[in-house]
């Protein structure tokens, strides 16, 4: 379209110049006057419109996100008018994982807040910059479907940091905390072996209370569990020393 009417604006300056030329004395002053008339109309062209290849948006896939840890990629498509960039755009019935955006330069960020077990799909739209629609190059687009799979916050090992237990003694209340460091709460503590002073018991908590009733040194394996899935689990060996009153 805009190849016509530059070929109309310069055959309408040539006939202008014409009758400017029958009407006025002076050839070399008329012609000068015609190359500058065409000039202008050629000048209020685009100087350089080439044809540009389709836009088209080059991100497959995205990796996937962990709650609480920063986030960070960044879109790519090729074709189209790329002065200045392409404009990015998420479409409107859709989301991103909470805790994440789309930037109009087509970087997704943020850190995300929630997981699930199925992605978060979503539809992702991409404009050129051509800036010559007026003269026939429509603004491009494109627009893909992608999704971002977010997991939840990783679970370090999990590991019983109590090394020793208090002394008792007979018919003296007794209490202690068992501690454990790792995993998620909350944990369940239980023996596996050996047995505790007679009047004692543990809690599933880990506290171990009760009333020693004999005394002697009594040697046990104690076990926690956490509450991830699968659950991680941590032993260790302790004893109990109960002296006489």
């Amino acid at each position: 379209m805009w190849l016509v009417l530059l070929v109309f604006s310069i055959a309408a300056a040539i006939a202008s110049g014409i009758l400017w030329m029958k009407s006025k004395p002076g050839k070399a002053l008329n012609i000068a006057l015609i190359l500058l008339v065409i000039g202008c109309a050629i000048g209020s062209f685009p100087s350089s419109v080439s044809a540009s290849s389709s836009l088209t948006i080059t991100t497959t896939s995205l990796p996937a996100g962990t709650v609480g840890v920063a986030y960070s990629v960044s879109l790519a498509a090729s074709g189209g008018q790329t002065k200045p960039p392409y404009s990015w755009s998420l479409a409107k019935e859709d989301r991103l994982p909470p805790g994440l955006r789309l930037s109009s330069a087509g970087v997704i960020s943020g850190t995300p807040t929630l997981a699930r077990p199925y992605a978060y799909d979503f539809s992702i739209g991409v404009a050129d910059s051509t800036r010559h629609h007026l003269h026939g190059i429509p603004v491009q687009k494109a627009a893909k479907r992608l999704s971002i799979t977010i997991k939840p916050p990783a679970v370090a090992p999990l590991s019983i940091t109590t090394t020793s237990l208090p002394a008792g003694t007979v018919k003296v209340a007794y209490s202690a905390s068992l501690a454990a460091i790792g995993g998620k709460t909350p944990y369940s503590w239980s023996i596996i072996s050996g047995s505790l002073p007679l009047g004692l018991s543990i809690s599933s908590a880990g506290v171990i209370s009760g009333t020693p009733t004999s005394a002697g040194t009594f040697n046990f394996t104690i076990i926690v569990r956490d509450s991830s899935s699968p659950a991680q689990t941590a032993q260790k060996p302790l004893s109990i020393r109960v002296e006489k009153p």
